[in-house]
């Protein structure tokens, strides 16, 4: 029997259930790895507003910036292949777990620069940070699994924007912190104090 356009059919084929389902089978997933993805462009941003003069006061140069700021993105190109990889082998949630537990330690290596009192600690800290926010691969698949086809792109651009959220609003928050906390005067009164 076929089905005429008129017809009501008693079944519909896989095709066009999957093109027309709506929404989003794991909402809290897809919140926790929003979050996730804030967190890991959070810590290019938030640290961004006391890199140089961090560098300066460790006797690095505008090259030793240059190194620290590409570090973070060096580490992302190192890892996002294999965190890619890991979240097919282990699943998303180990993945997202190892790279802010990285992100962590980044961030912790990072405070102690001043006690190490060499400008390659930045830098090995940027990389650090960088290697757990590699996760944009993996934070886009999640969100293309759990999403329906018809609303993807919808639930891509909130995912990019959260993103976007986490490069532009934090080096402001970095800022007010840097400030607040004495600037670069605050920087050398601490010399060794963090």
């Amino acid at each position: 029997m076929k089905c005429e356009p008129s017809d009501i059919c008693d079944s519909k084929s896989i095709l066009t259930s999957v093109m027309t389902a709506d929404g989003i089978s794991d909402v809290t997933g897809f919140f926790i790895v929003s979050f996730v993805t804030f967190l890991g462009n959070m810590s290019s941003g938030i640290f961004f507003p006391t890199m140089w003069p961090l560098v300066e006061s460790l006797g690095g140069s505008t090259v030793t910036f240059g190194y620290t700021v590409s570090a973070y993105f060096f580490g992302r190109i190192l890892v996002t292949p294999l965190f890619g990889s890991m979240s097919v082998n282990y699943g998303y949630a180990k993945t997202l777990l190892l790279s802010n537990f990285l992100t962590l330690i980044g961030g912790l290596v990072y405070a102690q620069c001043q006690n190490v009192g060499m400008p390659e600690f930045v830098i090995l800290s940027r990389t650090i940070l960088g290697i757990g926010s590699g996760t944009l691969g993996v934070t886009r698949a999640f969100a293309s699994e759990v999403t329906a086809q018809r609303n993807r792109t919808q639930y891509m651009g909130w995912l990019v924007a959260v993103q976007y959220a986490g490069l532009t609003m934090t080096p402001f928050l970095g800022s007010v912190f840097f400030n607040w906390c004495g600037g670069e005067e605050g920087l050398d009164a601490n010399q060794g104090k963090l």
